[in-house]
């Protein structure tokens, strides 16, 4: 958590994006965005994204060679073993970003800018993965991040939209349907 911290700090925001708060409700912990009034216009009373994150925590075992692992050094129990003292352990915290959509980041307003924060926070991460499509006038963009390494994505759109002619009596008017 203190790495979380510490990458939200010295994090370069996006265009639209004033400040960052970060606030921790129990094993809960959410990244809020406050928005520019000079680059984006967002009314007072709407509220800007929010990153949902809970908190876990695990136990880690610090081997002789200060190597870290989530298992103890296992041996067979022996007179030796009982005079040794007890293996060195950690207690560390870390953020579990887990979902879809809606469940990761809250609110429309500043959605895509946040975004791009947690494209930053997914490659600072050594576990776990991101994936998304981005939207823009430059087109569609497919991303994925694996361990805290960009992979090449490709998107490919199969089905285009068509226009439609809303004289023409084939096609259902949802609008002004006297029937819903």
């Amino acid at each position: 958590m203190n790495e979380l911290q510490e990458l939200l700090d010295d994090i370069t925001l996006p265009s639209g994006i004033k400040s960052l708060e970060t606030e921790r409700k129990n094993n809960m912990f959410f990244i809020t965005s406050q928005a520019d009034e000079d680059v984006v216009e967002v009314g007072r009373y709407v509220p800007t994204a929010k990153i949902k994150a809970s908190i876990q925590e695990k136990r880690v075992y610090i081997q002789s060679s200060g190597e870290r692992t989530t298992t103890p050094h296992q041996v067979s129990p022996s007179v030796e073993d009982v005079q040794q003292e007890e293996q060195e352990t950690e207690l560390i915290e870390y953020a579990c970003f887990k979902g879809y959509d809606d469940t990761v980041i809250h609110n429309q307003a500043l959605k895509a800018e946040m975004f791009d924060i947690l494209k930053v926070i997914a490659r600072a991460s050594e576990r776990g993965e991101l994936e998304g499509i981005v939207c823009d006038s430059e087109g569609i963009e497919g991303i994925r991040i694996v361990d805290g390494v960009e992979e090449n994505v490709s998107v490919e759109i199969v089905s285009v939209q068509e226009e439609v002619d809303e004289d023409d009596d084939s096609v259902v008017n949802w609008k002004d349907n006297k029937y819903i």
